[in-house]
């Protein structure tokens, strides 16, 4: 019994104490900013081994870009198979 009533005597003194510290003057140093997850793009992708698709998840820049890389590679093709004529091509 006295073990408990000197603990709870260190308790209230340690919260007497607690408020000597400076306390959050505005909301945004009460809690710190959270970052923004990325909205993510799902697409069921077909498989060539089995009959259930994969669900493929991408966020829009990484959408864009593997578009962009696409686009390049299909006007590489273009621009070898126009400009390259003859038996080396």
């Amino acid at each position: 019994m006295l073990i408990a009533a000197l603990s709870a005597a260190l308790l209230f003194a340690q919260a007497a104490a607690a408020p000597a510290e400076k306390p959050a003057t505005t909301i945004s140093d009460a809690k710190p900013k959270k970052e923004k997850k990325p909205k993510m793009i799902c697409e069921d992708e077909p498989q060539t081994d089995s009959f259930i698709p994969k669900r493929i998840c991408r966020t829009a820049e990484q959408v864009e870009a593997e578009r962009q890389a696409g686009r390049a590679q299909t006007d590489a093709v273009q621009d070898r198979q126009r400009y390259c004529t003859g038996p080396t091509c």
